[in-house]
């Protein structure tokens, strides 16, 4: 007797049970069902190809791990080494997401599992606080005291800091670990305040 009709139904009973599991592990994950690699959505987040269950890349084995749900720890976690959470690129960046919640983010979401993907989320926010902690080269020094940095505060006054030992290194604005000076400049040099 022929095969096909036998194979055929194996083959359909199959694909209804490989995606009726996705279907099982979409709703634990947030924006479970909008995972993008690129441009292609990616149902088997955890899995090699967008819609088989064969071969698990790192988020797939780190969802096992966590034992199919969303913990803290697996959110934390960075499964394909991108310098993204799990939880930046699927739009919970603060772990906070439990299951049937909306999540922080609905878009920009990116794959977990793959470090070609990543999520533009939070890129802005790390330029500015970058800015916001650099300062220009202060160019004041009085007696053996070198200033680091300086920053002009208008009206012809200017504040300057030294970095002093043990404060992180670069030009970051650390209160608690460093010496100021406000200079106020005028038409004959400057004097300090």
């Amino acid at each position: 007797p022929p095969l096909g009709g036998g194979v055929a139904a194996g083959v359909v009973l199959h694909l209804f049970v490989v995606v009726a599991g996705y279907q099982e592990y979409v709703q634990e994950l947030p924006n479970g069902g909008n995972i993008r690699r690129g441009t292609k959505i990616w149902p088997a987040s955890g899995h090699s190809s967008p819609t088989s269950g064969i071969g698990r890349n790192g988020f797939g084995r780190s969802f096992k791990k966590a034992g199919y749900t969303w913990t803290v720890e697996f959110c934390q976690e960075d499964s394909d080494g991108d310098g993204q959470t799990n939880g930046e690129e699927l739009g919970d960046p603060g772990c906070v997401w439990t299951k049937g919640d909306t999540p922080t983010r609905t878009v920009d979401i990116s794959h977990p599992g793959y470090d070609d993907s990543v999520t533009k989320f939070g890129a802005d926010e790390a330029a500015a606080e970058a800015a916001a902690n650099t300062c220009e080269a202060s160019v004041l020094a009085v007696g053996s005291i070198v200033y680091d940095c300086q920053k002009d505060l208008g009206d012809g006054v200017v504040l300057h800091w030294q970095k002093l030992a043990g404060a992180a290194g670069g030009r970051r604005l650390q209160p608690s670990k460093m010496q100021l000076a406000l200079e106020k400049r005028s038409a004959g040099g400057w004097v300090s305040l």
